[in-house]
């Protein structure tokens, strides 16, 4: 059975523009910020410029644009600078066709910085305010040295 975007691909096109948009202007709903949606908005950046380093330099200052906007906040969320990086490089390396490609791959889950980082490392204020080589193994798409 086709999906809607399968038979719409204008409107899923549309709505994922709008969704992005969104989380540009800083209007995006605070409970819409998941994890999902920082891989949507990595997607969309990535193939927009192509680029990772350039990607990664974008959305960290639209992450921490959008967290600014939320003024009820009691502090400024800083990004996350080893995680974001980590994203973009995964999605890069996964050379994706689709965003469902994105959400679904193993690499791009949750979890999945936790197969290259201790717990300790990914809570240091080295890792949120820059990159941190992974201390628990390498990264698949790393050059073998």
């Amino acid at each position: 059975m086709p999906t809607a975007c399968a038979t719409h691909p204008d409107e899923c096109d549309h709505q994922l523009g709008a969704f992005v948009e969104a989380f540009r202007d800083g209007t995006l709903p605070r409970e819409m910020w998941t994890h999902e949606a920082h891989l949507i908005v990595a997607w969309a950046t990535l193939r927009e410029v192509g680029d990772p380093t350039t990607a990664y330099g974008l959305l960290t200052e639209q992450i921490r644009a959008y967290n600014r906007c939320d003024t009820g906040a009691r502090s400024i969320v800083d990004c996350h600078q080893t995680l974001t990086r980590y994203y973009v490089l995964a999605i890069d390396a996964l050379h994706p066709a689709t965003l469902s490609d994105v959400l679904l791959h193993r690499s791009c889950s949750r979890l999945a910085p936790s197969r290259h980082w201790s717990p300790r490392a990914l809570a240091s204020s080295e890792a949120r305010h820059g990159w941190v080589e992974p201390d628990r193994a390498r990264l698949p798409w790393s050059r073998r040295g």
